[in-house]
């Protein structure tokens, strides 16, 4: 049941692209991990390691803000109706 559900939610995170599944994803690793049984397998070992990248990568999206321009240029498209030109 916890591999079906962290399944569905990386699945959900990659779908949406969003930071809201990110906190549940490491938890559920992390409860995986401490599954009985698992101590000493590749399973274990490697929840161990996904919980963490999980949680390391939604607390550095969650510390960072996204540019400024970055938004005011979508904006601006958005409300122009204009393509916006890229220059190379």
């Amino acid at each position: 049941m916890m591999v079906s559900s962290l399944l569905f939610m990386i699945t959900r995170h990659a779908e949406s692209g969003g930071t809201s599944f990110q906190k549940a994803i490491s938890e559920h690793f992390s409860m995986i991990a401490k599954y009985p049984g698992l101590e000493g397998t590749a399973l274990r070992d490697t929840c161990l390691r996904l919980e963490k990248r999980w949680l390391y990568q939604r607390n550095s999206l969650n510390s960072k803000k996204l540019p400024e321009e970055r938004e005011s240029v979508s904006t601006q498209a958005i409300v122009s109706r204009r393509p916006v030109v890229k220059r190379h």
